[in-house]
């Protein structure tokens, strides 16, 4: 696959992973507020319980999507870098040519 079209691949899967991880702070967001709220007006015991448990899940989400785009932006970082170092060997081969030619 040319170098080009797997460095575009690759930040468009980060830009899904960045949106994703929004979503999912917003909504880990979402139910901290829920179980503050619970706790606050002192719900039945259910409600707490479901509160919480839907805070812990919304926070293993954050953990796990932060972690996705931490390894997706760490690929693209290697891949721009290989990149730019393909480039800087084609250009330099180019020179040589032409100063030779």
């Amino acid at each position: 696959m040319d170098i080009d079209k797997e460095v575009e691949l690759q930040v468009n899967i980060t830009a899904r992973l960045t949106k994703d991880h929004e979503m999912d702070v917003k909504e880990y967001n979402e139910c901290q507020e829920k179980l503050q709220i619970a706790t606050r007006d002192n719900a039945d015991d259910y409600k707490v319980v479901h509160a919480e448990r839907l805070f812990q899940e919304a926070a293993n989400m954050v953990t796990y999507s932060r972690e996705r785009l931490q390894e997706a932006v760490a690929q693209l970082t290697k891949m721009t870098e290989s990149s730019t170092s393909m480039t800087d060997v084609i250009n330099q081969t180019t020179e040589k040519e032409w100063y030779n030619g």
